[in-house]
């Protein structure tokens, strides 16, 4: 392919790092990418009249993208030439699906899992059945997505092309990197590959995870990645059907087996395979960058990730001076990436980013005081054991009213299949809520929500499982309990729908002492290290030293009201606390026996307490130590309507204006009704 040099001459920089490239290098990389584009046959050149005649626009600007992705004394330079077309105002919007985090983690679960209903795993090393986890990657995924005559795409050519010089451009016959419809492109022509040609079934909650139920296959697919469990014999025909199709590497094949790979790289997470279960551990260098850029390398750590502002400090608070502000923005979001991964990191990353739009000197204290912490605990293990699991488990917890500026309320919660941490989220409320009962309730609804959202999406991995949802709020379980709002006014009645969901089973609602809730690492900033650390061994998370082997390298105060509040809570992580079950008043509850406390001039169980070396969810006298929300029933059309106590008191009001001789008619707006 003809080439002009010419044009390839200059200082070169890494697109990423920013660092100096050797330019002969960079030259060799850039002509293997036009002799592979030739090779594919990526465009037809066309001239550039073309464009204008049947898009109505010139071609599509394209630029070099040159990268080191080894270090000076290994080099490995790549060099990619992607389009650069940005929607304008009036263009439609195109979607292009994209997996959640947890459906990975959901595939790296279930090979560690044994669920009803499905052959248990092979563990045994020497058998052709033992499962395992593949890792593949498509190599130029989209340029395998055609593109149809109908809305042709046209680039300008690169320019070391010499066709450039005399009028052409380039007509895509495969989708670009770049281009707004590849991704969509490439989404249609992998799922038209798995479902009609290799017999998959895609899911409904998430269009990129796939199953193959004869096979035993179950895979989630992220761009170009393919992330796949099952039996050896199944994964190897896996393979083989991608191979007849596309250019692959499969990076890693976990394994029992020696001569299985023990560890692999997906979407920079770490994956191990160990004796006991598999372990997931973010990428080590968002934690490493964000400590250099707070200039904390080396710093003395901190044994909590955040303290709440006093009203001193906020009263005499001061905006961050212009030049900060936008670094101030770019670590934050670091942070609050990092934190998908950092369960004990995510309420203070969320509180950091609320002042993203107007950031202060307060905010900047509490993002260093984050990476002080980060700095000493770099690396956070998942570990998923071999286990069997029968339920999805939902941690709800609400911390009303604790900012202090607005006064809104945080919501906090974890997902747990077993033993394994799923999903966890800590998120402001966007109303204010008027009573804790409120925010309480306003906290379950959005943990039942996710919870359904999850079980329809392991539904798509061929796994069904009731949901659990646990909660430390008495105002919630009585809500819940009830059919409308009752004498409540001021609940949004669109959260109303988990009464029914409760009433007919979809959704267990149980209930722990607010004192030994796991999900207050989500809503609120804990006091001490060990607090923290017990938390985090609960939800199955480790620190540890150093880094994994594949790991890429990175390239050159005071408490507050509600951790006081928790302090007998730190005591409870470690020893549980024994009841007398002699001094409390007891009620009733399908069977079982709980303590009785009021709510609303109602009666609710309250939660006995229990050993928390263990979530509640796997205790073995979970129904003896948990109450469950009991729905009130589903009224039938024959039944009365309930009168509410507006009504009541305008019948009495009436009854005793007749008694006393008044007709009950007013003159003027004063009228009775």
């Amino acid at each position: 392919m003809e080439i002009n040099e010419v044009h390839a001459e200059g200082e070169f920089f890494d697109a990423i790092t920013g660092q100096r490239l050797r330019a002969d290098l960079v030259r060799a990389a850039r002509r293997e990418e036009l002799e592979y584009f030739a090779m594919k046959r990526v465009w037809a050149k066309v001239p550039r009249r073309e464009a204008l005649r049947r898009q109505g626009k010139p071609p599509i600007t394209v630029k070099w993208l040159d990268i080191n992705k080894g270090d000076e004394e290994h080099p490995n330079y790549r060099s990619r030439l992607v389009a650069r077309e940005v929607r304008k105002a009036w263009e439609s919007r195109i979607f292009a699906p994209t997996p959640p985090l947890e459906a990975l983690r959901s595939v790296l679960s279930l090979a560690a899992t044994d669920v009803a209903g499905r052959a248990p795993h092979v563990r045994d090393p020497k058998s052709a059945m033992r499962t395992q986890v593949s890792v593949i990657d498509i190599k130029r995924a989209y340029f395998n997505a055609p593109i149809g005559d109908a809305e042709p795409t046209f680039v300008e050519l690169p320019p070391e092309d010499p066709d450039r010089a005399r009028g052409l451009c380039g007509q895509l016959l495969v989708h670009m990197y770049g281009t707004r419809r590849a991704g969509d492109g490439w989404h249609c022509e992998y799922s038209e590959q798995l479902v009609e040609k290799m017999g998959f079934v895609k899911g409904d909650a998430s269009s990129c995870i796939f199953r193959h139920d004869e096979r035993g296959l179950i895979t989630s697919v992220y761009g170009d990645d393919f992330t796949t469990t099952g039996p050896k014999e199944s994964l190897d025909w896996f393979r083989q059907e991608l191979e007849r199709k596309y250019e692959l590497v499969e990076t890693a094949r976990l394994g029992p087996a020696a001569e299985d790979d023990k560890e692999a790289r997906i979407l920079n997470r770490i994956i191990r395979w160990t004796p006991e279960g598999l372990e997931y551990v973010a990428d080590p260098r968002q934690a490493e960058q964000l400590c250099k850029d707070l200039d904390l390398v080396g710093a003395k750590s901190l044994g909590t990730p955040g303290c709440r502002a006093s009203t001193e400090q906020l009263s005499t608070d001061r905006p961050l001076d212009e030049a900060r502000q936008t670094p101030f923005r770019a670590v934050a979001a670091r942070a609050n990436y990092l934190a998908a991964d950092r369960p004990e990191c995510q309420f203070s990353a969320k509180e950091v980013c609320r002042w993203m739009a107007e950031p202060t000197e307060v905010s900047l204290a509490a993002l260093k005081r984050l990476g002080r912490y980060i700095e000493g605990r770099r690396r956070l293990v998942y570990t998923y054991p071999w286990q069997a699991a029968g339920h999805i488990d939902a941690y709800s917890d609400t911390d009303w009213a604790g900012c202090p500026r607005t006064r809104k309320s945080t919501s906090g919660g974890c997902l747990m299949l077993g033993k394994h941490l799923i999903k966890s989220w800590s998120s402001t409320q966007g109303l204010v809520s008027l009573s804790s009962g409120e925010a309480e309730y306003y906290g379950v609804v959005k943990a039942a929500g996710i919870g359904l959202g999850y079980q329809a999406l392991l539904g798509d991995l061929g796994v069904l499982m009731p949901l659990r949802a646990w909660n430390d709020s008495t105002a919630s379980m009585g809500i819940c309990g009830r059919s409308g709002l009752g004498k409540l006014r001021h609940i949004d009645t669109q959260c109303l729908w988990l009464q029914q969901k409760v009433r007919s089973g979809a959704v267990e609602l149980r209930k722990v002492k607010g004192t030994e809730n796991p999900a207050d690492l989500f809503t609120k900033h804990l006091t001490s290290a060990p607090c923290v650390e017990a938390l985090l061994k609960l939800f199955g998370c480790e620190y540890r030293e150093g880094r994994a082997a594949s790991a890429p390298e990175l390239k050159r105060g005071e408490g507050t009201q509600a951790g006081t509040q928790l302090s007998v809570t730190e005591k409870a992580w470690e020893h549980g606390q024994a009841e007398d079950r002699r001094v409390v008043e007891l009620m009733a509850v399908d069977g079982h026996e709980f303590p009785r406390v009021l709510w609303d001039g109602e009666s609710v169980p309250e939660a006995w307490s229990y050993d928390q070396r263990t979530l509640p969810h796997m205790q073995e006298a979970e129904k003896d130590l948990f109450p469950r929300a009991t729905a009130a029933p589903e009224a039938s059309d024959e039944d009365p309507p309930e009168r509410c106590g507006l009504e009541q008191r305008g019948r009495e009001d009436r009854q005793r204006h007749q008694g006393s001789g008044d007709t009950g008619r007013r003159d003027g707006r004063d009228r009775w009704c």
